[in-house]
């Protein structure tokens, strides 16, 4: 997968290595071009897979539901930004919701990776722990945890995807042992009520990336509110995310964080077991 004037495109190599079988695809030459996506490596093998498949047809089917994953994954940052990780949901409840509502008044001390207006005293001593496994090799999950004092809320939390081991080769085809890729998220949030169900918060967050060799390091902060209107069941957040830059880069190319602003409105109904919601992504 190359990143070609800002478009992703898909291409296979068929190299034979001596004293091997056909490795047939597995060479994948300037993984997403370090240009983000979930990763940033120059070369990237897949033969733990690709080793165990027992015909062509298995290897291209393993190959290409990869690339359709990650390409997914790239073009969901338009390719521009890094730590593309941060626009995953942060637990079951926020991805049964669509992943990006900000207006989730339900979903306790999670939101402090999303709208940290949304926690209020009714979380105070709230801990929440996730874990998540994605195609049977990325490892994700989290915790968070808030605290009230004298109606000021502070809360925190982490998360990080690991995408697995992997085995790393030069360019000769020869085995210079095995890595591992891991992004981390930190967030340190405060929150208060301002009037009457209207709310505001913001969030500092540190953010960690290391690839291989490659690593990066990021400072970003953000700003949200939130109103919530219990006796309607009416609740709205808006959320700018992910305000700020790289500090310390892969290489000499500064990346942009996948900033991202947010507006949702949720609507439940007194008799009926429905919530009704609308985002806003820009």
């Amino acid at each position: 997968i190359r990143l070609l004037n800002g478009k992703c495109r898909i291409f296979f190599e068929k190299r034979k290595t001596c004293g091997s079988k056909n490795s047939l695809f597995r060479h994948f030459n300037n993984f997403f071009a370090r240009k983000g996506g979930i990763s940033t490596f120059n070369a990237l093998y897949l033969n733990s897979f690709l080793y165990k498949a027992t015909s062509l047809e298995m290897k291209r089917l393993i190959v290409l539901a990869y690339a359709v994953f990650s390409t997914m994954a790239l073009c969901a940052g338009n390719g521009l930004s890094a730590y593309t990780f941060l626009e995953m949901p942060a637990s079951a409840y926020s991805a049964a919701q669509g992943g990006q509502n900000v207006a989730l008044s339900h979903d306790g001390v999670n939101n402090v990776f999303s709208n940290a207006a949304l926690i209020s005293e009714k979380e105070n001593k709230q801990l929440s722990l996730s874990y998540s496994r994605y195609l049977n090799i990325a490892n994700f999950g989290g915790a968070a945890y808030s605290q009230t004092w004298n109606s000021h809320t502070f809360s925190g939390g982490v998360r990080f995807l690991n995408y697995g081991q992997f085995s790393g080769y030069d360019e000769y085809g020869a085995s210079t042992g095995t890595f591992t890729a891991t992004d981390v998220e930190m967030v340190f949030s405060y929150s208060r009520m301002l009037y009457k169900g209207l709310s505001a918060g913001v969030s500092f967050k540190p953010i960690f990336s290391v690839y291989e060799n490659y690593g990066s390091f990021a400072l970003a902060v953000d700003v949200a509110a939130a109103y919530v209107c219990e006796k309607y069941s009416l609740s709205t957040g808006l959320a700018f995310q992910q305000i700020g830059r790289q500090v310390v880069t892969y290489d000499d190319d500064v990346q942009a964080l996948p900033f991202n602003m947010v507006f949702s409105i949720n609507k439940g109904f007194k008799h009926a077991p429905v919530i009704l919601h609308f985002t806003y992504t820009n």
